[in-house]
């Protein structure tokens, strides 16, 4: 959709301009009060407009705003630090990256390389980013969008989110049916190198790439 020179990145028109945001309201242009149910599309998880987040970054703009990749700052090492205190003890490091979708792509680049396995797993009709590597996660060949632009789908292997029909099944018996595909697939193709899915999966919550070692998800 292309509105006021911008292309926007949907199939259907916006709704309204924000005028303001505070904690989990929005306002619109008209002064109508929302909550915002998507916390930002989870970019605001503490709320719109935190103060201790706002004087967090107003604090660093008067000291600096950028590190050049051959650079470094001392909040990022800091950062670093308590990132790592926080994940399994095999977890060490971390990569500095611009975006989600480059984190993304970082993450597959290690898998595959840890691994020496080319196919990633994943689940249809999710998104990782827009680009090229991670449009083939969660877009269908089906899609026109992916015969458009060429999508190839030669290393990639898509599972359908399981879909609550509590007339047929419960949930239960539909998480052990996935479970039930989920392992079939590993064990046929042992050339899939990562699992990567959604934080909003229904079934596996972890966000982020997941390595396979002897076919288990880790």
């Amino acid at each position: 959709m292309i509105k006021n020179k911008i292309i926007y990145n949907s199939f259907s028109e916006y709704q309204f301009k924000i005028s303001k945001a505070k904690d989990s309201y929005i306002w619109d242009n008209n002064g109508k009060k929302l909550i915002d149910f998507t916390s930002g599309w989870n970019v605001v998880n503490l709320g719109w407009n935190n103060k201790e987040i706002n004087d967090a970054i107003a604090k660093q703009a008067t000291k600096n705003i950028y590190t050049s990749m051959w650079l470094a700052d001392p909040i990022q090492e800091e950062y670093a630090e308590k990132l790592t205190d926080s994940l399994p003890k095999s977890l060490t490091v971390i990569t500095r990256e611009v975006s989600g979708v480059t984190a993304n792509i970082m993450a597959i680049k290690t898998a595959r390389a840890y691994t020496g396995k080319r196919k990633i797993l994943s689940f249809r009709d999710t998104f990782h980013g827009s680009l090229y590597q991670t449009l083939q996660l969660g877009y269908s060949p089906e899609y026109p969008i992916s015969k458009a632009i060429f999508l190839d789908f030669k290393d990639h292997i898509q599972l359908k989110y399981p879909r609550v029909n509590f007339e047929d099944k419960n949930e239960k018996q539909i998480l052990a049916d996935f479970l039930f595909e989920f392992e079939k697939i590993l064990k046929s193709d042992k050339e899939i190198g990562a699992f990567i899915t959604e934080s909003q999966n229904p079934v596996l919550s972890r966000d982020g790439v997941q390595l396979l070692l002897h076919q288990k998800v880790i």
